[in-house]
């Protein structure tokens, strides 16, 4: 049997025909299509759709399937270039980059509510393809999560970016998301107190039993920032952070602004990560107070820091229970909708044109 998928197609599709030496020795894929088509009962003119219909899905095929990577303009070289300039900036003038006024902050949060709120899930996947980012999903259902898939093809392709590694934190019982990275050859390091799971999830991947620092901590588990760990094991890149951990994101930014106890502190921790995908809570039940509104303001202004762009936003899952607690007055404010305050949102270091590869 052929290897050709088409041929198999019209086998299925039409009556088979055993053709003849000659006919084996001088037709054409094409005509030998076309004589097992020609004596199926329903005529020529199916057959002429059958092959139409097949010419079409392998062109889409090519054309979706295809990346083209730049790697010279890959933007893990840039950031690479940023961080030492940070790093040397930072060590000749003796002192840590400036922290956000509180207008900055408010203006991040007001830039982030204004990206939810002007676009839908269909929309950003369209334009995000525009800007040079792939959209995909990976994993499934609430496991899931978009991400690039031709910044994660450059991660794990271009010779400069050496080992191409994930941090997740939140697993529960699905990591799909996190099966699906290691598949491409990414090795990963999954976190989630709640759940027990194998050391070893793939190959390439492991599971600890650790969490993601919350706001005002006094859960019983052991808990380390993703700044922390990534100085532990001496990450010099990072393709994919997810964060799915009710009430983590108030407190990511204690660890890269060096206002927390935790050592491993890394001012310019977001300048190793490409892609940043996770869950935003914008509840009373999850931000009682004006400290966890202030602390995603400024994971909002680090990440626009570092140059992590909003790409686009699903939305998560939130039970009634949550939702009936409305939004804080100063998430109202900036404009975000309380109707549904769990967003996943996707940053990643994308260029305002299709600079890291396009779709041929």
């Amino acid at each position: 049997p052929s290897p050709l998928p088409w041929v198999s197609v019209a086998s299925v599709l039409c009556p088979p025909l055993e053709p003849t030496a000659a006919a084996m020795g001088h037709a054409t894929i094409r005509e030998l299509i076309w004589r097992r088509c020609s004596q199926a009962v329903y005529g020529r003119r199916l057959c002429f759709l059958v092959l139409l219909l097949v010419v079409v899905g392998v062109w889409l095929t090519l054309r979706v399937g295809t990346l083209v990577v730049d790697c010279g303009r890959f933007p893990a070289s840039q950031s690479k270039a940023k961080a030492r300039a940070h790093k040397n900036a930072d060590s000749d003038a003796g002192t840590s980059s400036a922290d956000p006024s509180r207008q900055e902050l408010l203006s991040a949060l007001l830039r982030f509510s204004h990206d939810l709120k002007n676009s839908s899930l269909e929309d950003n996947v369209v334009r995000s393809r525009r800007s040079g980012c792939d959209a995909q999903r990976f994993g499934r259902s609430n496991g899931g999560h978009f991400l690039c898939r031709n910044l994660l093809a450059a991660s794990t392709t271009c010779p400069d970016y050496g080992q191409c590694n994930f941090l997740s934190y939140g697993i529960n019982r699905d990591f799909s998301f996190d099966t699906a990275l290691a598949s491409h050859g990414c090795r990963g390091f999954l976190f989630d107190p709640t759940v027990s799971h194998p050391f070893h999830i793939t190959d390439n991947s492991v599971f600890l039993k650790v969490g993601a620092p919350l706001l005002n901590d006094t859960s019983p588990w052991a808990s380390s920032s993703a700044a922390s760990v990534a100085t532990a094991l001496a990450l010099e890149r990072i393709a994919v952070l997810k964060m799915d951990c009710e009430g983590c994101e108030y407190a990511i930014s204690d660890s890269i602004l060096c206002s927390s106890a935790e050592p491993g502190c890394d001012r310019h921790f977001f300048d190793k990560v490409d892609q940043f995908t996770i869950e935003v809570h914008t509840l009373t039940a999850f931000a009682p107070t004006a400290e966890h509104v202030m602390g995603l303001a400024k994971l909002l202004w680090l990440l626009d820091e570092s140059g992590l762009k909003f790409v686009l936003s699903e939305d998560g899952a939130c039970s009634r229970n949550h939702q009936v607690t409305g939004c804080p007055e100063e998430f109202r404010a900036a404009g975000f909708d309380c109707g549904h305050g769990c967003k996943n949102p996707l940053f990643a270091r994308v260029p305002p044109t299709a600079a890291l590869g396009a779709l041929e």
